[in-house]
């Protein structure tokens, strides 16, 4: 981590004194004050591992904020300084908030004999609702033709979903998905992936890349901020909303109150991140984006346990148990 020590004090860049520092996968990040600021302002640092991922990810930070801010109630973290000789990006830190996943998970938990009145009270499909609102905004603003991109990301997505499934059975030694399961989604992908670049109609859009729950954020107000888009590419258009949808309909079917409660929010979700409406799920594109999806939820279930406290663990097993049966059962679209 490249930060100056100054006085005591660990500093980034010339003028934001850390507070507080952690070490991710590919990147540090943490908590800093703005020296030059009067009211010393909190700040939100990162600095990746590959410096050239920080001009990339400020740069979508701020298309994404521009292109979306129409969308009242939703947008991403506002971008506040970029230092390439660090290199470290500095955004706004939102106090006082939880990952939707967490307010998703902490506001279904409610006893049987309440939930339909929670279902009945909730402010949980306008929450969804607005997140769908920004995709679809986000994914109209930066469509394009599939060859005016260089590397074949439908290519990249059934390659990734093929290695993940080796992984899982590393993982599981063996013990993860069934020989049958195996076979039959490595030709679904294949087949699914070869009908898309045959049809003609492949779009690509600048997605987020890493849109999983724990990269919105939900204020105490009710406002979503979203953040971490290090990983933004040009994808197929429906993967960031396959990744939200996926974890809300698994998270809905760990048991009958939380299914309750969660229907109506995935409704709302489609609803508003397309005209099509309930139609988007049974497009090409979004089964084929499920079950790489699904894989993704597995593999994080089995084998990055180390990553997350005892809560996180619990959750993603129980999720990944989910998806396992989801695939095991052929991948049902009557299981929406």
């Amino acid at each position: 981590m490249q930060l100056e020590r100054e006085t005591g004090q660990m500093m980034l860049m010339d003028h934001y004194r850390v507070l507080s520092s952690r070490r991710a996968t590919r990147s540090t990040w943490g908590l800093a004050i703005d020296t030059k600021r009067a009211g010393r302002e909190q700040v939100f640092f990162k600095i990746p591992d590959d410096s050239e991922l920080v001009e990339v990810e400020a740069r979508e930070l701020h298309r994404a904020l521009t292109e979306t801010r129409t969308i009242p109630g939703i947008r991403p973290v506002r971008l506040i300084d970029v230092a390439s000789e660090t290199p470290a990006m500095i955004t706004e830190y939102v106090p006082n908030t939880k990952s939707l996943f967490n307010h998703l998970w902490d506001e279904t938990r409610t006893f049987q004999a309440f939930a339909l009145l929670r279902a009945r009270r909730s402010t949980l499909p306008e929450i969804t609702g607005l997140l769908g609102s920004w995709l679809g905004a986000y994914r109209a603003a930066s469509r394009m033709p599939a060859a005016d991109v260089e590397d074949d990301p439908i290519e990249t997505l059934v390659r990734g979903g093929v290695a993940r499934m080796r992984s899982i059975d590393k993982a599981t030694s063996g013990r993860g998905l069934t020989t049958r399961t195996v076979l039959q989604l490595t030709d679904e992908l294949q087949g699914m992936g070869n009908d898309l670049k045959n049809s003609g109609m492949a779009q690509l859009a600048r997605i987020h890349g890493d849109l999983n729950l724990s990269n919105v954020l939900v204020a105490s107000d009710g406002k979503l901020f979203l953040i971490d888009f290090g990983d933004t590419r040009f994808s197929l258009p429906l993967e960031d909303f396959v990744s939200v949808w996926h974890t809300i309909w698994s998270l809905s079917r760990l048991s009958r109150r939380r299914r309750l409660q969660l229907d109506p929010c995935l409704a709302r979700l489609v609803e508003e991140y397309s005209s099509k409406g309930a139609s988007v799920l049974s497009a090409l594109e979004f089964r084929f984006l499920r079950r790489v999806r699904a894989l993704i939820q597995v593999l994080v279930g089995v084998r990055d346990a180390s990553r997350y406290d005892r809560f996180g663990m619990q959750a993603n097993k129980r999720l990944a148990d989910v998806s396992r049966r989801w695939l095991e059962e052929g991948c049902p679209t009557d299981m929406h």
